[in-house]
């Protein structure tokens, strides 16, 4: 993935835009395709896209599941007058439409072009994106990958992910990554090395993130000693069914397809070490599971597997303890 595709990926978060609401200045209305909000001094009413529509009803205070019983004309009058008792609050919109909600002063816009470049002066040389994820429509998740393979059992190489909203809405985060270059599969960390959160507080956004990129790639070499350790744990053929449907359970996979998928290809290729069953399902991240959020709620949840303080993966996992 070259860096035109990088921000031919972006660009859907560059459309956004954030219009404040004054207290009591939204009226909402309920109409048979869904809802629409008309704030104050708009001569024509935005429309709240689905996925928006339990975001704005939960900020309001209002159960989704709640406004499914209420009449059209119930709705609307309810969501104007808790959205009001709210105060003030920020709509995100894109081509027009209502994609999120907000409180006021949580938006700190970051340029996607402008994180694009922070990563390519933090890392130069041999500079590869790897991936891109967009689980809304505001925030992304940049993964990169950059400087010479190391080998374990199969080559890796060593990178960072950029995590960030165009909207300031969460804040930016900077984590280690490393790519199996056999299959680009990626394998991700979190406690393994230091996590970069941005902090705000006057300090530079775009300088923070080329100063955590730097630090996150020169803490590769010691993810992949933990990589190496796993790889020199054996499983048996006994306890391979096991140990997969424990990290599938750490990974909050539950739908039958994805782990019907991770236990064919065990079947396959089984694995014969903590290593190769910890890649069978970083594996399901990067070419099983499509849905952007669901690959990163994985990715965080397989992060401590690896840790040099993590129990061994013949952990059970209904009650917890090792076997």
């Amino acid at each position: 993935m070259d860096r035109a595709e990088v921000l031919e990926r972006l660009a859907p978060l560059r459309r956004l835009r954030p219009i404040e609401v004054a207290p009591a200045g939204g009226r909402v209305e309920a109409t048979e395709e869904g809802l629409v909000i008309r704030p104050s001094g708009r001569s024509r009413p935005l429309t709240i896209t689905a996925e928006a529509t339990p975001k704005v009803l939960t900020f309001a205070g209002l159960a989704p599941k709640t406004a499914d019983n209420l009449s059209r004309k119930t709705l609307g009058a309810a969501a104007t007058e808790l959205l009001a008792a709210r105060g003030r609050y920020v709509l995100l919109t894109q081509d027009g439409e209502v994609v999120d909600i907000t409180p006021p002063g949580a938006i700190v816009p970051v340029e996607p072009e402008r994180v694009v470049r922070a990563i390519e002066r933090a890392l130069p040389n041999d500079l590869e994106y790897t991936r891109v994820l967009t689980p809304n429509g505001h925030t992304a998740q940049v993964e990169i990958a950059a400087g010479e393979p190391l080998m374990v059992n199969d080559l890796v190489r060593g990178g960072a992910m950029v995590s960030f909203s165009a909207l300031g809405v969460t804040a930016p985060e900077v984590r280690s990554y490393v790519v199996r270059l056999v299959c680009t599969n990626g394998l991700t960390t979190m406690d393994l090395v230091r996590s970069f959160k941005y902090g705000g507080d006057g300090e530079d956004l775009y300088g923070f993130l080329r100063g955590s990129i730097r630090e996150a790639y020169r803490a590769v070499a010691g993810i992949v000693e933990r990589f190496r350790a796993m790889a020199g744990r054996e499983i048996t053929p006994e306890e391979r069914a096991h140990v997969i449907e424990g990290l599938l359970q750490r990974a909050g996979i539950r739908d039958r397809a994805t782990a019907m998928a991770v236990h064919g290809a065990a079947e396959t290729d089984p694995p014969e070490n903590e290593w190769e069953a910890y890649n069978l399902i970083t594996w399901a991240t990067s070419h099983v599971i499509a849905e952007p959020s669901r690959v990163m709620r994985a990715q965080r949840a397989l992060a401590p597997v690896a840790s040099q303080e993590a129990p061994s993966l013949r952990v059970c996992p209904s009650c917890g303890h090792a076997h």
